[in-house]
């Protein structure tokens, strides 16, 4: 009896080694499987929080430097927009004291770059007025955040003005009245 308790125990025992091995390892393997899944998803998951927190930082930060982004699109804007520029030109002849007399436009050169294509227009300006009133309206033009090259300037004495005139009201405290022709470029990105 004992002999047959030995081996009905050893039988059990090897029968409880191969259910394990067979049955129970397997599901073992399978649950190890799945949590170091679930470890690295959860691992990516994080990682994928992490990177979103920091886009949300960098929209707060973006958000504190929208004057500052908004100037840099201005300076050189997507697409051309004449009647934005004749107006530009308009109001700041007007604010200058000169009177503009003449506008016209002319295609300029082109230059490629990583964001796009730059374009430039070139613009041929007629205006009258003192020498004071150009010297402001060429420091505007200078301090304005959009791109202005000015290629040419020229200038003469109003038509019925002489030169004696023009020496005359100096000294009266008048000041002389002068046509000025000015070409100018300014750039914009090509859509």
């Amino acid at each position: 009896m004992t002999r047959a308790l030995l081996f009905i125990s050893i039988s059990l025992l090897i029968a409880a080694a191969l259910i394990g091995y067979l049955y129970v390892y397997p599901q073992f393997q399978e649950w190890n499987n799945l949590k170091f899944e679930l470890d690295t998803k959860t691992a990516a998951v994080a990682q994928k929080q992490a990177y979103f927190s920091q886009l949300i930082n960098l929209s707060v930060k973006l958000a504190q430097y929208q004057n500052e982004l908004d100037i840099i699109s201005q300076s050189l804007p997507v697409g051309l927009s004449e009647p934005e520029i004749y107006d530009f030109f308009q109001k700041l002849t007007y604010q200058g004291g000169l009177t503009l007399q003449s506008i016209s436009s002319g295609p300029g050169a082109s230059l490629s770059s990583q964001s796009g294509t730059i374009q430039e227009i070139s613009y041929s300006l007629g205006l009258r007025g003192t020498y004071q009133s150009f010297k402001n309206y060429l420091s505007e033009l200078y301090y304005n955040v959009r791109f202005f090259d000015v290629k040419t300037i020229s200038f003469s004495a109003s038509a019925g003005e002489s030169g004696d005139n023009l020496s005359s009201q100096a000294g009266s405290g008048t000041e002389p009245i002068f046509t000025f022709n000015i070409t100018l470029s300014t750039y914009y990105l090509q859509k």
